[in-house]
């Protein structure tokens, strides 16, 4: 990984592989799992726009009109697939979480919403709300994950973003189980 990513994203990837691996160890899945996944889950964040939907067009992988028009999308199930094709990763926990961790979906596994939330909290990452939330992952996972979703979309929306339609439904869903997020 080290050859094919910068070092900026290499530290980030081994922050998701140590943060995921915990979450992880605290809720219920596969610490060894969550860091695979952690590792290999940026492999190719760092990919050109046509580079990613060159690699999806001709590894026949579904893309959606919001990954279309916002190739940086691509780069979590083009990560998967790379995962699989090019690493011999055949675990599907891992590779579904490798592919889950930018956009969220329904029904997504505990090691999913590890990962997902280990992306988007550990150390390299420097928003305000880092910290606490981080804290309140190891506690409650659903509700650190339901914070994550809310913030990523508050993000998007303050770039004037595609949000993809899938980070919406978890967003509803999630809205309509526990109330308002944090």
């Amino acid at each position: 990984m080290r050859s094919r990513i910068s070092g900026r994203r290499y530290a980030h990837v081994l922050g998701v592989a140590r943060a995921g691996a915990r979450l992880a160890a605290l809720h219920g899945a596969s610490s060894s799992a969550a860091r695979v996944a952690g590792v290999v889950h940026d492999i190719a964040r760092e990919w050109t726009p046509d580079a990613l939907l060159e690699y999806a067009k001709r590894h026949d992988l579904v893309t959606t009109p919001t990954e279309r028009a916002m190739p940086v999308l691509l780069h979590a199930p083009v990560a998967a697939d790379v995962a699989r094709r090019e690493f011999g990763i055949e675990e599907e926990e891992i590779l579904s979480a490798i592919a889950a961790h930018t956009v969220a979906r329904r029904g997504m596994s505990v090691l999913d919403k590890c990962v997902f939330v280990a992306d988007a909290v550990e150390p390299s990452r420097t928003f305000a709300d880092r910290p606490a939330l981080w804290q309140l992952a190891q506690r409650d996972l659903e509700r650190a994950f339901f914070s994550c979703v809310k913030s990523s979309i508050l993000y998007l929306l303050g770039r004037g973003v595609p949000i993809a339609s899938q980070t919406v439904e978890v967003y509803n869903d999630m809205v309509l189980r526990y109330g308002q997020a944090s």
